[in-house]
Order: structure tokens, then sequence, then C-alpha cells
């Protein structure tokens, strides 16, 4: 098991993770990072994210690759469409916010 209890200060928790959820932790820590470095050019914002999500060619998305994730996001933020604790908790930015809102009116219910 990785020794993490010296994190349990700033987050609670994660020395008690499955080696399935901290390979998954890592899988997203890595990717993320390679994702803001060569996509956003070390600086990510909703905006950019945003802007580079409309880049993305529609037969791809039409494809059905993601549908499990859209799913998954859905749930988790806007439950029966509704904006939820999970969400608030993301510490956005005030910039970010405006830039979700519109978003936010496409999730299906």
């Amino acid at each position: 098991m990785t020794k993490l209890n010296n994190l349990e200060t700033i987050a609670p928790g994660i020395s008690k993770l499955s080696p399935k959820e901290l390979e998954a932790m890592h899988e997203f820590t890595l990717l993320w990072t390679l994702f803001e470095a060569n996509v956003l050019d070390t600086n990510a914002s909703a905006g950019q994210i945003a802007d580079k999500a409309q880049e993305i060619d529609p037969e791809i998305i039409n494809s059905g690759w993601i549908d499990d994730h859209i799913t998954y996001f859905s749930d988790r933020y806007f439950p029966e469409g509704k904006q939820s604790y999970h969400f608030d908790r993301l510490n956005l930015r005030r910039s970010d916010k405006g830039v979700l809102r519109p978003i936010q009116q496409k999730v299906p219910s």
C-alpha cells in the first residue's frame, strides 16, 4: 500500500483509498497535467476548456465514446437537472462560473 499518512492533514481519508482508487487518482493526475501543459499552455480555466471542447469534431462526440462520462458528470454535478453540493465544492473562480452557466442549461435532466 502506498504510504499517504503524511497527506491526511490536507486530504483526509486518502490513506484509506483502495489500490484501484489510488490508480485512478494517479492516472487522472498524470492526464490532467499533460492536458493542461499541452492543450491549455499550463494555464487551465473553465473558459479555455469550453473553447477546446467546441473545437472537437462533432462526429467524435456523437460516436458515443463519451456518453458514460457525460452521464457520470451530469449525475454528480446536476442530478435531476439541479446543481449539486459537489458542483458547489469545485472552488471555481468567479470568472469560471459565468462560462459554465450556459453549459449547465444544456445538461440533460
